[in-house]
């Protein structure tokens, strides 16, 4: 097992939450707390490609023309 539970504070009610960290298949956190009901937890998504080239224009990058093969699988 890659990953650890510990406890947290609630960003939303200031209760203590379970708090899971993990660093495989990539890093991420993930947040439940059982006072209000918060679930903070990655989504694997990947970006239009207009909204990727206009972040690629705002950071000084080349627009792409079509967008990068996507084929993560976890």
């Amino acid at each position: 097992m890659s990953g650890f539970n510990t406890e947290t504070i609630c960003p939303n009610c200031g209760a203590s939450a379970d708090m899971y960290q993990d660093i495989k298949p990539f890093d991420y956190t993930s947040i439940q707390c059982y006072e209000c009901g918060l679930v903070i937890y990655p989504t694997i998504t990947y970006q239009k490609l207009k909204d990727l080239n206009q972040i690629r224009v705002d950071l000084g990058l080349p627009k792409l023309k079509k967008k990068p093969e996507q084929d993560f699988k976890g």
